[in-house]
């Protein structure tokens, strides 16, 4: 009787004691997941951080470049427009001048972006899509390009990120026409289908080698293939065997809600 009831006791000791160890074995297992999945988190945070600054150091790259550029054209187109036209002096500098202020805001906003380390949003002006093209196309109307723009479809169904990364596309391709085929003629051509748009940029020999435009617009060119591959889309950009001059082409999809 008493060798049972301390076989009894002894169990239930032990049981005790398996008890408590798998309670510890699973409080302990919960810990380490718990410290595995804080660290997947501060992973998964630090590399969207990395991205957002990537995107934003693409998006300062574009509007520094292109503002800069048109700027420095428009100047010079001045003193041409003063001998031609005195009358559209004020208008060429107006331009110049809302251009630089504009450059000024978006390199701010996207300064206040890189500057803040919490998860509140920063208020920055609105994102410009292919809807502002013609705004686009507009800035350089006193430099020395002669732009053509067709658009077919509508673009107002086109989604936001699809039509800015279009945008930026069109705007490196112009800014580059600019630098390196000043004077070229230039035709912008957008085709907006029900999936996707079709961006075709092509620029005619401007008379004058360039022998710098493969390597100095090599980062741009690279800017924009991320920019097209980030949508699941295409971009190609070199001479054109027609023209003589440059051609930049892109197919930028997306998917329907």
């Amino acid at each position: 009787m008493i060798s049972a009831a301390t076989a009894a006791l002894i169990t239930v000791a032990v049981l005790a004691g398996i008890v408590r160890r798998n309670r510890k074995a699973r409080y302990e297992d919960a810990l380490e997941r718990a410290a595995a999945l804080e660290a997947r988190q501060a992973v998964e945070r630090r590399l969207a951080a990395v991205e957002e600054r990537t995107r934003i150091a693409r998006e300062m790259h574009d509007v520094l470049g292109h503002s800069l550029n048109t700027i420095a054209v428009q100047a010079e187109g001045v003193r041409y427009v003063v001998r031609t036209d005195p009358g559209r002096t004020d208008q060429v500098l107006a331009d110049i001048g809302r251009l630089s202020r504009t450059a000024v805001d978006d390199v701010r906003d996207l300064i206040s972006v890189l500057a803040t380390d919490d998860d509140g949003e920063v208020p920055v002006r609105p994102t410009p899509t292919l809807r502002d093209i013609r705004e686009l196309i507009s800035d350089m109307q006193y430099t020395r390009a002669a732009i053509r723009l067709h658009v077919e479809g509508d673009l107002t169904t086109i989604p936001d990120q699809v039509g800015l990364a279009g945008y930026r596309i069109v705007q490196e391709s112009l800014t580059n026409a600019l630098k390196y085929a000043d004077g070229a003629a230039v035709s912008v051509r957008i085709l907006a289908h029900d999936r996707a748009v079709e961006l075709t940029v092509l620029n005619t020999a401007s008379g004058e080698r360039h022998t710098a435009r493969r390597g100095d617009s090599r980062h741009g060119i690279i800017g924009m293939q991320e920019r097209a591959r980030a949508l699941g889309g295409t971009l190609t950009a070199g001479p054109d065997p027609n023209t003589g001059g440059w051609r930049v082409a892109a197919s930028l999809p997306w998917r329907q809600p």
